[in-house]
């Protein structure tokens, strides 16, 4: 949070989730996997504030150095910017970059294991359960929200079965 310049602390984050969830508004939580600084210890740390919190809706994304912004700036200067990226073609569903401390693959990785970890969460479904419940006009935006989590959960648990043989 800090290299990311949110001037907020774990604690502030957790506590608006809780306090948006007591009020009965829906939170919508955006994680970046491999921002310069990160590790694997941190990367554990975000998936059990993930685990401590279950906000509604979520998004994982790997940092992807787009340019003009201070992470291009920092990954050209230092020597992280693969030389074959097509600039048409950057999303955040991959690494762009080659992070010394962390490997692209590994990202890619934790974030299919991010996805699987909410979603298949019995806790994490049940809360959300209980909302619909008590807010039915949700129902369709919770429908198509459902439909992409089974197509996420289950192709992305499958990955990592499947990278794990």
């Amino acid at each position: 949070l800090d290299n990311a310049s949110k001037r907020a602390t774990v604690e502030q984050h957790a506590d608006a989730i809780k306090w948006a969830d007591i009020a009965g508004i829906k939170t919508h939580c955006s994680f970046i996997f491999g921002l310069p600084g990160e590790t694997k210890e941190t990367i554990n740390e975000t998936l059990r504030f993930i685990r401590k919190t279950l906000p509604r809706s979520i998004e994982f994304n790997i940092a992807t150095p787009y340019p003009g912004t201070r992470l291009y700036d920092y990954a050209v200067q230092h020597g992280w910017i693969k030389k074959d990226i097509n600039w048409h073609n950057l999303y955040q569903d991959i690494s762009n970059f080659e992070n010394r401390d962390i490997s692209n693959e590994y990202l890619e990785k934790v974030r299919r294991k991010a996805y699987a970890s909410l979603y298949l969460n019995p806790k994490w479904f049940l809360k959300n359960l209980a909302y619909l419940i008590k807010n039915p006009d949700d129902f369709v935006l919770a429908y198509n929200y459902f439909i992409k989590i089974l197509k996420d959960a289950f192709i992305n648990q499958f990955s990592i079965v499947r990278d794990k043989e």
